[in-house]
């Protein structure tokens, strides 16, 4: 098992994806575990600083909250384009999870592929 970054899949994340993620030996919980389907945002980033976990999410309102609010949030990984087959994302984790050392408190990566190239952005955000 991977102890180094563990999850928090929002509902928006594939199936095929949130295997693979667990293919690979990191640890995953979801937002129907916690009983949070269909709770504000706010909640779920929350949760995420509560059980150290980084938010997995296809929905660009997690980034326009930590930049609009002061919220404290552990992680948010944000995967562009959303609402894709889970398969077209794991090439761009795998780009993100090469830079895992740099995944931190208070870091919001977003990963957007187009075809074949992906493009990683990682940004500290002071909180």
């Amino acid at each position: 098992m991977n102890k180094s970054l563990s999850f928090f899949e929002d509902e928006n994340i594939p199936t095929d994806l949130i295997n693979w993620i667990k293919a690979e030996g990191y640890e995953i919980s979801s937002v129907t575990e916690e009983n949070l389907q269909g709770a504000p945002d706010l909640n779920i980033i929350k949760k995420g600083l509560l059980l150290n976990r980084i938010i997995l999410t296809q929905d660009n309102d997690f980034g326009k909250l930590i930049f609009t609010t002061s919220i404290s949030f552990y992680s948010v990984i944000y995967l562009r384009p959303g609402h894709f087959d889970g398969r077209f994302h794991i090439p761009t984790m795998q780009s993100i999870l090469k830079h895992r050392k740099l995944i931190e408190k208070g870091t919001l990566i977003i990963g957007q592929r187009t075809d074949k190239k992906i493009k990683i952005r990682i940004k500290k955000i002071e909180q």
